[in-house]
């Protein structure tokens, strides 16, 4: 497993520290790599056979970059806004299949997606017919002009008013 290096070195060794008191024998195979230039992060996304979406904190633009490049993300939506981001993303796009309903669901799929080719290249697939509903999505655009003209128009109007 690869993990970006945060702002603050302290806590990759905090997270460390806890991955070998919680699987001692494993820990070894979690690495942490420093942070890159966005074209670098998106190559380095498009090389990894599945990205994970962490419960607990918001990983929105990670999300989007990854399925920019056709990686899978596996998600598990939770109580608050930031930890089902990832879950609209793909309620929005119709691939449902990458949300986990509990915490075993969520390791299930992702060992699945790292290790079933097929199942993954399936997935991809899917990911890449419907990510223009993310990217080119005009309508979204149209909804944007509509609210600033109407703003602009309103604001128009008070100042004459005044």
């Amino acid at each position: 497993m690869l993990l970006v290096h945060g702002r603050h070195r302290v806590w990759s060794q905090l997270l460390k520290t806890r991955f070998r008191r919680a699987f001692p024998d494993a820990s070894e195979r979690v690495q942490f790599v420093n942070s890159r230039k966005r074209e670098d992060f998106l190559a380095f996304l498009a090389c990894v056979d599945v990205s994970l979406d962490i419960p607990h904190f918001n990983g929105g633009n990670t999300t989007l970059e990854a399925l920019a490049v056709g990686t899978p993300v596996v998600t598990m939506a939770t109580d608050f806004m930031r930890g089902r981001v990832c879950a609209a993303i793909y309620r929005k796009m119709g691939v449902g299949s990458l949300i986990a309903k509990n915490p075993e669901e969520y390791v299930d799929l992702a060992v699945r997606l790292a290790k079933d080719d097929r199942f993954r290249d399936r997935i991809k697939d899917k990911i890449e017919k419907k990510d223009d509903c993310l990217f080119e999505n005009n309508k979204v655009i149209r909804e944007w002009e509509q609210f600033f003209l109407k703003a602009c128009k309103r604001k128009g109007a008070r100042r004459d008013h005044q």
